[in-house]
């Protein structure tokens, strides 16, 4: 519920983002219009032919020889050049407005739209890392799917072995490696935890990143696990758990004859439990299938017996 929750409201908020962009986007095209529309008219074919009308009638109102005569229009044509004058200096001042304000929105927007495509590099960049741990895990998966299927009757029976549901294709460190060049490989693909093995194969420990984290030392050797509980693969699921919540980890090293040959973890416990699940639906979906199926001719075969008992 809480995932469905906070899925809803990152969806809200990337819907209220876009809408502001669109609005944003809006008003600098239409600021970019006005500014251009405003700047045409001041400094435009038109503009220019009024003003030179209006220069030409004040030149040959000035050249007449009845200049007392007109005077009047005389003053009418310098308060019309005054006129334009004022209102081609208010057109570029407005023009000049709506350009600047304009220039300030597309460089808010450019920086929006690097913000975002450097947040959806980091996001590719983080899927990468654990692309490594997500194909195991899913590789794991169908594993145990197949397993679980092939053994569902000794299962249920309560017999399960660690052998049969470990993960053997585990990732693994030297204890001489740099508790740092661990960390980062932890962080690049995508693990919790390494297997540390010396290396003629025997398990020296195991290195969690709380290890490195909390722990003093500048080696994996100093911040491992030295000594951490193990388990065969031998040794049946039911006892592996037991070790686990008795001791509050998260995973067994498996060894045999001092090596190690696989690691149990929570995690494959859980797809266990999850593939169990699922073959039972789908086992109990045929049986309730076969037996609508068959429900007729049990009804026919009661109603037989009726007609020969009456």
């Amino acid at each position: 519920m809480r995932e469905l929750q906070f899925s809803s409201t990152a969806s809200k908020a990337n819907a209220l983002r876009r809408g502001a962009t669109a609005i944003e986007v809006a008003v600098f095209i239409g600021l970019v219009i006005v500014g251009l529309l405003t700047a045409f008219h001041s400094f435009g074919p038109s503009a220019a032919t009024t003003f030179s009308q209006i220069t030409a009638e004040l030149e040959d109102a000035t050249q007449t020889d009845q200049v007392s005569k007109l005077t009047k229009p005389h003053e009418d044509l310098a308060n019309k050049v005054r006129d334009f004058r004022q209102q081609t200096a208010i057109d570029s001042r407005i023009s000049l407005c709506c350009l600047l304000i304009a220039s300030g929105l597309y460089f808010r927007l450019l920086r929006k739209r690097k913000h975002e495509l450097r947040t959806k590099n980091d996001e590719v960049a983080a899927f990468q890392k654990q692309s490594l741990a997500l194909r195991r895990t899913l590789a794991k998966r169908n594993s145990i799917f197949n397993c679980v299927d092939k053994n569902l009757e000794s299962i249920l029976h309560g017999h399960a072995l660690v052998g049969t549901y470990m993960s053997t294709d585990v990732v693994s460190i030297e204890p001489g490696v740099s508790k740092n060049d661990a960390l980062a490989r932890m962080q690049a693909q995508g693990f919790r935890r390494f297997i540390v093995k010396k290396k003629n194969g025997d398990l020296a420990g195991v290195v969690s990143k709380k290890d490195i984290l909390s722990k003093s030392g500048e080696l994996v050797s100093d911040v491992m696990t030295s000594e951490p509980k193990v388990t065969t693969p031998d040794t049946e699921v039911q006892t592996a758990l037991s070790l686990l919540l008795e001791n509050r980890i998260s995973c067994l090293p498996v060894v045999e004859n001092g090596k190690f040959v696989g690691l149990l973890s929570v995690s494959d416990l859980l797809m266990v439990l999850q593939c169990l699940l699922r073959d039972l639906s789908a086992r109990t979906e045929e049986f309730d299938f076969e037996l609508a199926d068959s429900e007729p001719a049990v009804n026919s075969f009661r109603q037989q017996m009726r007609e020969v008992e009456g």
